[in-house]
């Protein structure tokens, strides 16, 4: 969610194809949910048009959605006593099964990967810090550019939004706005999604 302390404009524009984002901010009273661009590709109504194809970031050799994290280091023979392993699938005691792994695992196989922490001795920690490797490195990252009028302008970098680009069977899709220029006369934003 995105912080905000102000008021936004916001537009509400029709159709029944192209991409629409929905912009997610969270205000003093509670959760704001507005539709922000409606994307047009086809037809005479064009508020925001795709300057890009949807290209991939992280290709899926890349990807890590199985984590061995060894931890509590001895001091005196300099071995970790401790792990914890964030996995699809919970076999040892020292398992933990988290959703991100199982889509994962299911789509692209399994991609292990083992890391060493000389200074974490509390396994919270240590389950936080494997859990967050493969949330954020279990799927692949894909990026497209949008150019959108100057209205959108209040379109923030780090906003997440809510994209739906049909004719590539991308449908309420969760992406964030990675980047921001202005171009003559249009906003040129640049999404992240997964």
């Amino acid at each position: 969610m995105v912080t905000s302390k102000h008021h936004t404009p916001s537009a509400h524009i029709r159709s029944c194809r192209g991409t629409w984002f929905t912009s997610h901010t969270q205000s003093n009273v509670g959760t704001d949910t507005r539709v922000c661009c409606h994307v047009d590709f086809i037809g005479d109504d064009k508020e925001c048009i795709q300057t890009s194809p949807i290209t991939s970031l992280r290709d899926t050799t890349d990807l890590v959605n199985t984590v061995t994290l060894r931890y509590a280091k001895r001091g005196h023979d300099q071995a970790h006593t401790n792990l914890c392993r964030i996995t699809d699938i919970p076999v040892e005691s020292y398992d933990v099964p988290t959703n991100y792994a199982k889509k994962s695992v299911n789509l692209y196989g399994s991609k292990p990967a083992t890391i060493e922490a000389d200074y974490i001795y509390d396994r919270d920690t240590a389950v936080k810090i494997a859990m967050d490797m493969v949330r954020s490195n279990s799927l692949p990252v894909y990026t497209v550019q949008v150019d959108a009028p100057a209205e959108f302008g209040y379109i923030r970098v780090g906003d997440i939004l809510d994209a739906t680009i049909e004719r590539y069977f991308v449908i309420d899709r969760r992406v964030i706005v990675s980047a921001k220029v202005w171009t003559d006369n249009r906003w040129s934003f640049t999404l992240l999604f997964e």
